[in-house]
């Protein structure tokens, strides 16, 4: 089976916005292209591809965003492993809680198999400074 494409995203958990922040991208592991899906603006990078193994050996794979806050401007970075790509920021003025979520699109799995929660190691609160 070759390397199915992952899906990082970062999603406001606000249900009183009707147009929650989000960052969102697509890794496809074959070609290496990273895919913003959030705001469909095409291709925002590639991983460089002679650094990962071939799909029949497993290897952890640490993907992560960092977003920094400036003023009223959230600046948000994707990290997949040593390598780092700038995402388009967001205007975000209010306070309020985020949720990470990851998935793949290996078929033939019910949806459930498919996503899961993001595994949080730190989360600073975003609040208005």
């Amino acid at each position: 089976m070759s390397h199915p494409s992952l899906v990082f995203a970062l999603v406001e958990d606000s249900r009183a916005s009707q147009h929650p922040v989000q960052f969102a991208v697509r890794v496809d592991l074959e070609s290496g292209e990273i895919w913003d899906i959030a705001n469909n603006t095409g291709v925002i990078g590639w991983l460089e591809l002679d650094d990962w193994k071939t799909a029949d050996e497993e290897h952890p794979l640490v993907m992560r965003w960092e977003v920094e806050r400036a003023g009223d401007a959230l600046i948000p970075r994707l990290q997949i492993g040593d390598e780092e790509w700038l995402y388009p920021s967001v205007l975000f003025s209010g306070d309020a809680p985020f949720a990470a979520l990851s998935g793949h699109d290996v078929e033939g799995l019910a949806h459930r198999e498919v996503f899961s929660p993001g595994y949080v190691w730190c989360q600073d609160k975003i609040s208005r400074s």
